[in-house]
């Protein structure tokens, strides 16, 4: 059980909407807020975000606003305080779980639309003045993207012997703002088709290829190597070059060592196997091209 109870939540959503709430119930999957869907009598579901820090949705409003200006598919926010957020509900399901019962029909037209939204975020917003997790117009607090993703405290050779065939590669990634947190999860889906994008307390300023292996690495943790049937799709959108896609298999790679150390202990074999399937694959895919960044 959480530090906050349903009757937080329903108070804020009658506060919000001006309604009474029927019912409450807690959501899985916020990885740091606490999440409850409240009904409000009239049927209407809202989503009601809670958090122990106060400041933790201080960039949320600005940042949905400024991507609902692009025509992306997200919520808008209701009501807002200190670690309190409202907002619309939009009706979907995580793409995580319903993508194996998604014909290839379906994955590539939910590819092409995901990669098409995070193309008009590049192209419509300015680069940043500093590297990392923020919201959107605020300085990156790292000086490099080396930096950002935690290159100095890397220990694992595997991963380091890779990085040494990206060098120049690595240190010329401009602050591009970007949506890193698209993945398998946060992308709802509805009918087979894409209805929404949630969850976007911060963006992130560095390399959109880091998005695309953070995809492929879930994907390969959260449903199995049949699925990674979207992150290829996802690539393939994105119009990724062949520097890209090693690009792409390094940062796969640098983020499922990260989850294996993270997650092997609370898994099955099979998983672990299958994750260091996948790392040693994407090291070889990173390092397999005789083609240098120039």
């Amino acid at each position: 059980m959480g530090i906050y109870t349903d009757s937080k939540a329903r108070f804020l959503a009658e506060q919000a909407t001006g309604q009474q709430a029927s019912s409450a119930r807690s959501l899985t999957g916020g990885e740091s807020s606490e999440v409850y869907e409240v009904t409000l009598d009239d049927t209407t579901p809202v989503i009601v975000r809670l958090h122990s820090n106060p400041s933790i949705y201080s960039a949320t409003r600005r940042n949905l606003e400024t991507l609902r200006s692009l025509g992306l598919p997200v919520p808008g926010v209701l009501f807002e305080e200190s670690g309190a957020l409202v907002l619309e509900k939009i009706p979907g399901t995580d793409l995580r779980f319903v993508l194996p019962s998604l014909t290839d029909a379906q994955v590539s037209a939910i590819a092409q639309s995901v990669a098409a939204y995070q193309q008009a975020v590049i192209e419509n917003l300015p680069a940043g003045s500093g590297y990392g997790w923020v919201g959107i117009g605020e300085r990156g607090p790292h000086a490099t993207w080396k930096e950002a993703i935690g290159f100095a405290d890397q220990r694992d050779p595997r991963l380091l012997a890779a990085a040494e065939t990206l060098t120049d590669y690595l240190s010329a990634v401009p602050p591009t703002c970007h949506l890193d947190d698209i993945t398998g999860k946060n992308v709802l889906i509805d009918g087979g088709a894409l209805v929404g994008l949630i969850d976007f307390d911060v963006v992130c300023y560095g390399d959109p290829h880091f998005w695309l292996g953070l995809t492929r690495t879930g994907i390969l943790c959260d449903c199995g190597e049949r699925e990674l049937r979207y992150a290829d799709a996802l690539t393939d959108a994105f119009g990724v070059d062949a520097l890209g896609r090693r690009a792409v298999a390094f940062y796969s790679a640098w983020i499922a060592v990260e989850f294996v150390h993270r997650f092997a202990g609370s898994q099955p074999p099979a998983w672990r196997a299958r994750m260091e399937a996948g790392i040693t694959g994407w090291l070889e895919e990173t390092s397999g091209y005789t083609e240098f960044y120039a």
